[in-house]
């Protein structure tokens, strides 16, 4: 899953120095048995040093943690989703294994954020990744771009899986109103798939960009719907 690699990730960071610092520290005890204090005080420099490494390495895990993350709804930012292309993109591509893209967005947060301010959309906004939290698999990839956009990476999901789980979502949100002083403001999304291979032969941001013209496709067709990848064609054909 895309947080189990950020976490691997991580995990063998601190690895390299936990190893180390026990080493040392069976070192220095050997050191003050052959060499008395001498031995001793210069175990614990070499511990001290590896220590404050450590906690240097610790900090810089965190932030990098904290890099790849949106700091308002704690999805994953763009950054994060441009490095998951780059790793995973070639396995997939290689092994051809469905994948498909649902790109999200909010109907309606400026309406919020004019009529009730920013700090309402922004709790609006949270309560809408809640949701799809909720609505996604372990190993979907729920990334914000930014604004009330948003984009769910499916590993192993076609067109038709895919279906289902954005109807999932638009039903979701539908019934999870977003509530401010005891006032009930419904929710809606218009959400744009691509899948890969079956409507996208590449595998990369361009998969993320048709998606992102079939949730316009939805937008001009009323909105809180779901459109696909092969209706832009069918849109673009003339009519009789």
């Amino acid at each position: 899953s895309p947080k189990a690699l950020l976490t691997k990730t991580l995990f063998r960071e601190r690895r390299a120095f936990v190893i180390p610092y026990h080493l040392l520290t069976i070192l220095t005890c050997l050191l003050y048995v052959d060499r008395g204090l001498v031995g001793l005080g210069t175990g614990l420099l070499c511990v001290l040093a590896l220590k404050l490494l450590f906690d240097f390495q610790r900090d810089l895990s965190h932030n990098t943690q904290q890099a790849r993350l949106d700091p308002l709804t704690e999805a994953f930012n763009p950054r994060f989703l441009s490095e998951w292309f780059e790793e995973q993109a070639p396995l997939f591509s290689a092994q051809k294994r469905p994948l498909t893209a649902l790109f999200i967005d909010m109907d309606e947060l400026k309406t919020i954020n004019d009529r009730y301010g920013h700090p309402v959309g922004d709790g609006a906004l949270r309560h809408l990744v809640s949701i799809m939290r909720a609505a996604v698999r372990q190993n979907d990839l729920l990334c914000r771009l930014g604004g009330d956009e948003f984009v769910i990476i499916s590993p192993d999901v076609d067109k038709l899986s895919a279906a289902a789980l954005s109807q999932r979502i638009l039903k979701a949100v539908r019934e999870q109103p977003f509530f401010h002083n005891d006032e009930v403001l419904p929710l809606s999304v218009s959400i744009g798939s691509a899948s890969f291979p079956k409507e996208h032969p590449q595998l990369d941001m361009s998969l993320v960009d048709l998606a992102d013209r079939a949730m316009y496709l939805a937008k001009s067709q009323g909105r809180n719907r779901v459109c696909y990848a092969r209706q832009l064609t069918e849109s673009a054909e003339p009519q009789d």
